[in-house]
């Protein structure tokens, strides 16, 4: 596939991690800019058994969420953020050893930088998560992947991957950069709420 010079200009261009997000450019071709390699792929994660507390959150949330659903306008970025992506973070916190940033600035050079929503890390892993805009989860996807090589590039840690994923709060799509080979892995699956407990599984796993 051919990526024409007039899409992206890496050379004379100057790009945030959003400008990505509006960019008409295919992922194979966007990893190919900077060196690495794109595929989708069943992604066949570690799902740890979630303890006591998450699985009695996880349920809480369900009943919770499916009573009041009705009543919450989920149609805004911010309330999604704030009823569907927010409360699952704020669970991992109280039950793993993980450090939280939110909206964390990052620059690596004038091509990759800007702030990333959600980065989770222990010793090992990194794992980072984005809000798609306009729940646009392909263009979602282009954003978080740029972000990956940011953080890939910046790190200094000698671990095998790491991990993202996006989501529109109703669904989630998760994604891993192989940092040896080079290679993004878009999981073909999307996960939706409904199925949580899975969800929080694959970020324990992840980051437990």
């Amino acid at each position: 596939m051919i990526l024409s010079k007039n899409i992206i200009d890496l050379e004379n261009g100057s790009y945030t991690f959003s400008d990505y997000f509006k960019m008409n450019i295919v992922p194979e071709n966007l990893a190919k800019v900077f060196g690495y390699k794109f595929k989708i792929s069943i992604i066949d994660f570690k799902k740890n058994e979630l303890n006591t507390q998450l699985k009695e959150w996880v349920e809480e949330f369900h009943k919770d969420f499916f009573r009041l659903k009705e009543r919450i306008n989920l149609d805004s970025e911010m309330a999604k953020r704030e009823f569907l992506v927010s409360p699952i973070i704020n669970e991992l916190i109280q039950n793993l050893d993980i450090k939280v940033d939110v909206e964390t600035s990052i620059h690596y050079d004038k091509t990759l930088k800007g702030s990333i929503d959600y980065v989770l890390n222990n010793e090992e892993n990194i794992f980072i998560a984005i809000e798609a805009k306009d729940t646009d989860m392909g263009r979602g996807l282009k954003q978080l992947m740029v972000e990956l090589i940011a953080i890939d590039k910046i790190i200094e840690e000698e671990s095998d991957f790491i991990y993202g994923a996006v989501t529109i709060g109703f669904d989630w799509n998760f994604v891993t950069l192989d940092r040896k080979n080079k290679i993004i892995t878009q999981d073909i699956n999307y996960i939706p709420i409904k199925d949580l407990e899975e969800i929080v599984q694959i970020l324990v796993g992840i980051l437990e």
